[in-house]
């Protein structure tokens, strides 16, 4: 999917960042698929204009996740 996103958005594929914010909002599944999207979107060269949207987007999101009582974090480090 983050490999679609980086050649579709925003011109082909504009509800992107709406679509992630609304899986950030959903289960728990879709919160992790929903983040390994962003994480792999986000690693992509965005430029300067494009990572703005993202940031003031998809930031709320992420804090109401980071905030959540029930969240329990796994940390991933790719070998």
């Amino acid at each position: 999917m983050s490999t679609v996103a980086k050649y579709d958005w925003p011109e082909d594929w504009p509800t992107l960042l709406t679509d992630l914010v609304n899986l950030l909002a959903g289960s728990a599944d879709s919160v992790h698929g929903a983040m390994r999207v962003v994480a792999e979107f986000v690693k992509n060269d965005l430029s300067e204009d494009q990572l703005l949207p993202v940031v003031r987007d998809l930031a709320p999101a992420l804090l109401r996740i980071l905030g959540a009582a029930d969240v329990r974090l796994t940390i991933y480090f790719p070998s």
